[in-house]
């Protein structure tokens, strides 16, 4: 993104290791509570070194962190968060499904992270839809919609793998469970299209806590195949490249990037009309979003994507152009600019007061 400022900002760009996703010793239990509650040191010894005006950061967790180590330095420096997913909601559901362990380990983790949305100067929810959802637990909170950006240049014609055809592409990460619960079922659509081909990534190298149940609900159907090792973006760039169609079936979602790397590989994307889907689905112009019940819909769709070569090219070439010019990052990263200068000028005029 800071490739794209004009220049006018000195930036540092500060990648806390914490807390730890990936398996092992040091991404379970214990670790993460010690870190959820203190912190990193590194990043404060970081940050204090640069000496921002403004810290623009996409965790809500840092940013609580940030707000503590605030509390007894006499300058306050501004900060803004940008908000990628509904954290009421997750929280809310995480708290239904976990043991009572699981509860007593990731309590401090949420927690923190919802108090650092609360504190934060300012809020850039992803979508419109989560704007709605700030405004609704925050109602006080200055908020401006970010969408997230891309690279064009990431995604571009190359070698895909080899599938069977029709071939539908599904990639998604299993590690909330209401976004996992839309693919859980979708075994209807896929029911009556034995004909297609359904290939689900097993998502990033992190914890993909509900997979295990994607496999299970999905494992009973001869025309779904699972792959692991699909990479970003090379990976994803050649699943995509190899198949027809991109398909996002999810409960809850914000603004996936899935479905905009599709769209620039040209591929005609259909989602689920859940949260900000909707607003980045030009409907009848890049694909088309559908209620997750409408099973007649979800199954008209695929096929006429499939049998009609013309719409789904015309579909595909809309839906690059459509991408690219609303959510590059040379659309997105003005936006940022814009927003942090906008804060520390406001910071500078508080300390004038």
């Amino acid at each position: 993104m800071i490739q794209h400022f004009s220049g006018s900002l000195e930036t540092e760009v500060v990648a806390p290791s914490y807390p730890r996703t990936r398996a092992g010793p040091q991404g379970s239990g214990l670790w993460n509570v010690f870190e959820s509650m203190l912190g990193d040191s590194d990043t404060r010894k970081a940050l204090a070194k640069f000496n921002p005006d403004v810290v623009y950061t996409d965790s809500p967790l840092y940013a609580f962190h940030l707000k503590l180590s605030q509390l007894a330095p006499q300058r306050k420096i501004p900060i803004i968060v940008h908000l990628r997913g509904d954290l009421w909601r997750e929280f809310f559901e995480w708290g239904k499904r976990s043991r009572v362990k699981s509860k007593l380990l990731g309590f401090p983790l949420y927690a923190s992270s919802l108090l650092g949305v609360g504190l934060a100067d300012r809020v850039t929810p992803i979508c419109r839809w989560l704007q709605s959802e700030v405004r609704r637990h925050l109602p006080s909170k200055p908020t401006e919609v970010v969408y997230q950006g891309v690279d064009p240049a990431e995604f571009f014609p190359t070698p895909g793998i080899e599938l069977k055809h029709p071939a539908v592409a599904i990639i998604q990460n299993h590690t909330v469970y209401e976004k996992t619960l839309g693919l859980l079922n979708f075994g209807t659509v896929i029911s009556k299209l034995p004909e297609v081909n359904f290939y689900v990534s097993s998502g990033e190298d992190i914890r993909q806590s509900y997979f295990p149940l994607v496999e299970k609900s999905l494992g009973q159907f001869k025309n779904v195949h699972f792959l692991s090792g699909i990479g970003h973006p090379e990976g994803v760039r050649r699943l995509l490249a190899s198949s027809d169609l991109y398909v996002l079936a999810s409960n809850l979602d914000c603004c996936p990037t899935t479905v905009l790397e599709a769209s620039l590989m040209r591929k005609p994307v259909l989602g689920s009309r859940v949260g900000g889907v909707p607003e980045i689905i030009s409907d009848g112009l890049t694909g088309w979003s559908i209620d997750n019940q409408n099973i007649d819909e979800w199954v008209h769709r695929i096929r006429s994507l499939i049998e009609d070569a013309k719409l789904a090219e015309r579909l595909g070439t809309e839906g690059r152009k459509w991408v690219s010019e609303n959510f590059g990052w040379a659309t997105i990263a003005p936006q940022v600019e814009r927003l942090i200068i906008d804060e520390a000028e406001r910071a500078a005029r508080r300390q004038q007061l």
